[in-house]
């Protein structure tokens, strides 16, 4: 019976270090090798929806258009920026960014610091927001192609209200306030703001548009006047020419275009698989 029991514990460790085995391997063959990164070359970042502050649990699957970006890699490969001499610059690649202000704010700084060690920062845009353009407006210049669409609109607040329909569905909402300024539950308690509701939401928009405007004034070069008239036209598109005169683009350009005339600036190394000086995100 002992020689029994021996036998089987030698099976199952025998079974689970082959087990191990085949995960370790499996995890060396999937494993994405970094790429060889050339003198002169560019990191691309590409943000086209709000970042989350972290990547997925291991083991989520990417979704349908591949791994998006996040905050804390963004953030960490900046960092790596600043200090590797083999990355001159690098391009932000906008597709309809919108995301908090406080996640741009602490990209912008991350880029501040980049730029004192003398990187070059480049926003390339076929989709733009106000919200995108409070980043893009970081970078030392901000570029479109003849088909952009930049939506360069004011601030706003709202706040949905269902009391009315669920008064007709007969439906009593069991919840209460517990100061005035505590406003969460008046979308189900009332048909508008209350007068503290409204003084809270614009002395929060009031703030931001106080940072926006020192901000985006300061590194484009604009004052307050200018920025709102430029965002009382609103939408710029078919060619941006309008845009460029407000002083929010540098030129119309197309990728390839921008790709070559840095290029030109640097090495003209053969391309791999990583095409040689562009050097993305997710493999830096």
């Amino acid at each position: 019976m002992k020689r029994f029991l021996r036998n089987l514990l030698a099976a199952i460790t025998a079974i689970i270090i082959f087990i191990i085995a085949i995960v370790v391997a499996f995890m060396i063959v999937t494993r994405e090798k970094a790429p060889d990164i050339d003198e002169n070359s560019w990191l691309v970042i590409t943000l086209d929806a709000g970042l989350p502050e972290y990547p997925p649990p291991s083991g989520f699957p990417p979704t349908m258009g591949g791994e998006s970006e996040n905050l804390t890699r963004v953030l960490s490969n900046l960092e790596k920026v600043a200090v590797d001499d083999r990355i001159d610059g690098v391009i932000f690649r906008f597709d309809g960014y919108s995301d908090y202000m406080a996640n741009m704010e602490e990209i912008r700084y991350a880029i501040d610091e980049c730029q004192a060690a003398g990187k070059k920062f480049y926003a390339y845009a076929t989709i733009l927001n106000r919200s995108g353009y409070f980043l893009a407006s970081a970078c030392d210049s901000v570029f479109m192609p003849l088909t952009g669409y930049f939506d360069f609109m004011g601030m706003s607040a709202s706040a949905p209200f269902v009391k009315g329909s669920l008064e007709k569905l007969g439906i009593e909402p069991e919840v209460s306030k517990i100061r005035e300024y505590k406003s969460a539950a008046e979308m189900v308690l009332e048909d508008e703001w209350t007068e503290y509701a409204r003084e809270n939401r614009e002395w929060m928009l009031d703030e931001r548009w106080k940072t926006y405007m020192k901000v985006v004034g300061r590194d484009r070069g604009l004052s307050e006047e200018q920025l709102v008239a430029a965002m009382e036209q609103g939408l710029y598109e078919n060619g941006n020419n309008d845009a460029i005169k407000m002083g929010l683009l540098d030129e119309i350009l197309y990728y390839d275009e921008l790709k070559e005339r840095i290029k030109s600036k640097g090495d003209d190394d053969d391309e791999n698989s990583c095409e040689g000086w562009l050097v993305s995100s997710a493999t830096y």
